[in-house]
């Protein structure tokens, strides 16, 4: 599939060098222009889910107490 993509005609630097050269048409933007943060709370009829390590994503009620509370706006600092 990829064998029978064509390359764009011109290019240009993108000025990242992670990226290199990109299509001369393409813009880029920051990522946080393109996203918007959102909170949304209260689905009582969805189920409530934990990350486990051994198992990925879980519902919580298969675990029980046996899963940690999240501590929100927790900063750790290390000091050497």
């Amino acid at each position: 599939m990829i064998a029978d993509l064509k390359p764009y005609s011109e290019y240009r630097e993108s000025r990242r060098p992670w990226l290199g050269e990109v299509p001369r048409h393409w813009t880029q933007r920051r990522m946080k222009s393109l996203l918007k943060e959102r909170v949304e709370k209260g689905f009582s009829d969805e189920p409530l889910l934990t990350a486990t390590q051994n198992k990925g994503v879980a519902r919580k009620e298969d675990y029980g107490a046996r899963t940690v509370a999240a501590i929100k706006d927790f900063c750790w600092s290390h000091t050497l």
